[in-house]
């Protein structure tokens, strides 16, 4: 009989890092969040949104049947690599392929599993125990040198791992109590997270139109003659900025996109070109493969005459 699926705890989103010896801190690892169950159905995946995975990840299952254990629960993230760094389009890519193609796709997207929580051992649940005790039975249960399967590593410092990983250019840290408990299902303060943005000045090209008004910005690059798409933007727009671009849409507005390759939206949305003269800092988490942003929130506005 199967364990029931679980809902993974989130951490809540911080700006600054906490410096305390209440903490210890890891790299926040760019990939698919995975739990990992082993019980008396045998080993089986499955992802945040409780949907199975075990045959996405015929390479990880050959390791985690290594571990000498009867039954656990495992918390973690799958990263694919791409010039040492973790690429979250790569293991996208792994994680949506369909099961009769994974034999390819291990050759050509290897995957790793980074483990940083283990919820269930020894028969019963380890989630009311403190983070410290969880991490030091994971510790034990899986041992160094395995090629797939790794235990997060802990630091101390939380401002010098941060730097370190602005550095690498990788997505940021997550800041976790070690006297914490594991809180199903919820964001809960035990376990901060702090990320690694980029900041550039955007041009307005368009807006989509939700209902006659403004929800969303399309945004061009460079903010001066713009050439070329970069993305969509809601995140970061308030109410009473939407109001304000709604009124001064019909002052900007032409028939024809201001740049040479327009993107196709979605037949729901109802798009207007505009002038390029406004334009927006826009931060972002980094560049997706096709040269758009990812995770773009707007920050602030000016108009350029």
């Amino acid at each position: 009989m199967r364990m029931p699926a679980i809902q993974p705890m989130e951490p809540i989103p911080q700006e600054s890092i906490p410096e305390s010896d209440r903490y210890w801190y890891q790299v926040k690892w760019d990939g698919v969040r995975l739990l990992a169950c082993k019980d008396e159905s045998g080993w089986w995946l499955y992802n945040r949104k409780q949907n199975e995975r075990t045959h996405t990840y015929p390479d990880l299952l050959t390791e985690l049947s290594l571990l000498e254990c009867e039954s656990v629960l495992l918390d973690g993230e799958v990263v694919a690599l791409e010039g040492g760094r973790p690429d979250f389009f790569r293991v996208l890519k792994r994680d949506l392929g369909s099961p009769a193609n994974q034999s390819r796709l291990m050759v050509h997207i290897p995957v790793y599993y980074m483990v940083f929580d283990l919820l269930f051992a020894d028969g019963r649940w380890w989630t009311d125990r403190p983070l410290f005790e969880r991490y030091e039975r994971l510790s034990r249960l899986i041992p160094p040198g395995l090629k797939r399967i790794h235990v997060c590593d802990n630091y101390e410092d939380g401002t010098a791992l941060f730097e370190t990983v602005k550095e690498k250019e990788m997505e940021g840290i997550v800041i976790k109590e070690r006297e914490g408990m594991y809180h199903v299902g919820k964001k809960h303060p035990t376990w901060l997270k702090v990320k690694h943005f980029h900041e550039m000045r955007a041009a307005v090209i368009g807006a989509t139109l939700r209902q006659g008004r403004a929800n969303a910005l399309i945004l061009g690059e460079p903010a001066v003659a713009p050439e070329r798409y970069i993305g969509k933007a809601a995140t970061g727009l308030n109410q009473k900025e939407l109001t304000v671009l709604t009124q001064f849409l019909p002052q900007l507005r032409i028939s024809k996109p201001p740049i040479a390759v327009a993107p196709r939206f979605p037949s729901t949305d109802t798009v207007v070109w505009l002038q390029p003269l406004l334009t927006v800092q826009v931060r972002f988490l980094s560049w997706t493969p096709d040269g758009t942003l990812r995770s773009p929130v707007i920050k602030g506005f000016s108009l350029s005459t």
